[in-house]
């Protein structure tokens, strides 16, 4: 929000409408963050917004109740770090609408207030309260709605629009990057001492990996050290890392920066952040042969609890306003299916410093050809992103977008083909054999959610995949879905679900039993080409007479 909306004075209220946003989280924490810095007090969620939550936490729609388990979260988290108060009772009524212009009203004369709502007959009621012809010594009343990228818009009175209101917008900018190299006389190294910010000493111990922008160091206390190669330190590098050691990162798989490192010179040269553990995701789980010498006892269930570990993870960077951008699978080291360990955070975008790097195939389509170091991802490049991710892991390694007859990873992400069966709608150029397999054996709610999003273009919540993978888990477990890694046919089903999902349902020539036709060239049931394919394997490989 602008600042010349901010003093000591100013209150801020959320409305149900705006916290069951799927952007509420990342514009929630930023929004506490400013509060802090202007020592305003905490965000005030109204205990008939809490109650209201619940109710539609209990709601029989799926997306809405989905939404509002996400907004408690958000809530909870604010109330676990003193950015958010809850007041009222039970006796301030049944809808919040009520309590907002009862409470506007009531304090306009005292308080600078400001309302977070999506609805556009509130925010209209709520400003109105500023031009009360009868009242004098208001002190200011705005109303703002969040953008899907969790970015403000500023509601305004505006009697030529047919609702009364209409809104501005107030975007964030990315920060003015600082490119200049950081001076740097000596570079440490094996046996050095580097100092934290506190001025306590740390020795470099054995080199754990070097890569374009630095190497990484373990130390005696243990944490690491990532000391930045001199032309690859800038100066927003370090002002950057500084935000970052101010944020309250404690997820236990986050290895965040927590101090800059300073050489016996005072240069700073690097960071130190917490050390992982693990083997690379790229170099494990993204390689079948590797992922089955790795864990060799892993199946379906595992594959998807690492998948939900993960997204858990991402989930509580997001809550703090921080976006991936790039996602690098080498810097995801999995120790098992529930513990994983973040690296190499420094890329992250953080309030206004930009996400300078981006790699297919987890760069949304949109992004191609712009300039990343001064483009600010959205939530909505971020949900492109986690899809992919997602999408990778249940197929291990294997890019949606990855089809017979493509091209390059990133002519395959432009071009938008995601070539996987969608009920009646036929596969074109799906990989053979066992990627089309995985595919017909997910949940038919996972295979609709990658049809929205690399299909049909709609970006779904982080909330709404580990949903999905609640209930992919809870599918395994009960036995109602297949458990093997990597299926060796295609799901069968009944007739009765072949309707439901819109997969023709045929007769076999060969056999005369029904079956799901996934794709429109079938003719013979699942059994029967198995057989079929059996006899062409051995007649191929036996020795001529």
């Amino acid at each position: 929000m602008p600042y010349p909306l901010w003093s000591k004075n100013t209150r801020v209220f959320i409305d149900t409408s705006s916290l069951m946003e799927d952007a509420s989280g990342t514009f929630m924490w930023r929004l506490a963050a400013t509060l802090r810095e202007k020592s305003i007090p905490p965000l005030i969620v109204a205990k008939s917004v809490v109650d209201e939550l619940n109710r539609l936490e209990a709601d029989e729609d799926e997306c809405t109740s989905c939404k509002a388990r996400n907004a408690k979260s958000v809530v909870s988290g604010l109330l676990n770090e003193e950015d958010a108060q809850v007041v009222g009772d039970k006796d301030d009524g049944s809808f919040a609408d009520n309590l907002f212009q009862t409470v506007f009203t009531r304090f306009r004369l005292k308080y600078r207030l400001i309302l977070i709502t999506q609805d556009r007959g509130l925010a209209k009621d709520i400003l109105s309260l500023n031009g009360s012809a009868s009242v004098d010594g208001i002190c200011g009343i705005d109303a703002f709605r969040l953008r899907d990228s969790g970015t403000p818009m500023g509601w305004k009175l505006n009697p030529g629009h047919p609702s009364g209101v209409a809104y501005r917008e107030t975007r964030q900018r990315a920060t003015q990057l600082d490119e200049t190299p950081v001076a740097i006389t000596s570079i440490p190294g094996p046996g050095d001492v580097v100092k934290d910010e506190k001025g306590s000493s740390l020795h470099l111990g054995d080199r754990l990996g070097s890569g374009g922008e630095g190497t990484v160091y373990e130390t005696d206390n243990g944490l690491v050290c990532k000391v930045y190669q001199p032309q690859r330190f800038k100066g927003f590098t370090i002002d950057k890392i500084k935000l970052m050691t101010s944020r309250r990162v404690r997820h236990q798989a986050i290895c965040w920066p927590v101090s800059l490192a300073y050489n016996s010179r005072g240069e700073a040269v690097g960071y130190l952040m917490p050390r992982g553990q693990g083997k690379e995701l790229q170099r494990t789980v993204f390689i079948p042969p590797l992922l089955q010498k790795t864990f060799p006892h892993w199946t379906r269930r595992h594959l998807v609890k690492l998948t939900s570990t993960i997204l858990n993870a991402v989930a509580s960077l997001h809550s703090l306003n921080v976006l991936l951008g790039d996602i690098n699978a080498r810097n995801i080291l999995v120790q098992d299916e529930s513990t994983v360990f973040f690296v190499d955070c420094d890329s992250y975008q953080v309030e206004g410093f930009p996400c300078p790097v981006g790699m297919p195939p987890y760069l949304a389509p949109e992004l191609y050809g712009k300039e990343l170091r001064s483009t600010l991802r959205t939530l909505e490049h971020e949900q492109f992103a986690i899809a992919t991710l997602v999408f990778m892991l249940l197929h291990p390694g294997k890019p949606p977008y990855s089809h017979q007859g493509g091209g390059d990873p990133s002519e395959n992400v432009r071009k938008r083909h995601f070539p996987y069966q969608r009920g009646s709608q036929g596969a074109h150029g799906a990989p053979a054999g066992a990627w089309r397999f995985i595919f017909s054996n997910l949940p038919w709610r996972m295979k609709d959610a990658f049809h929205k999003v690399f299909s049909d273009d709609k970006r779904l919540s982080i909330v709404h995949w580990q949903d999905l993978m609640r209930r992919y888990e809870d599918s395994l477990g009960k036995g109602d879905i297949s458990d093997e890694l990597f299926p060796k046919g295609f799901k069968q089903i009944d007739q009765t679900q072949a309707q439901q999902q819109g997969v023709a349902w045929r007769m076999c020539e060969v056999c005369g039993q029904g079956f799901a036709a996934y794709e429109a060239h079938f003719t013979k049931c699942y059994t029967c080409k198995e057989k079929r394919h059996a006899e062409r394997t051995h007649h191929s490989w036996r020795r001529p007479d």
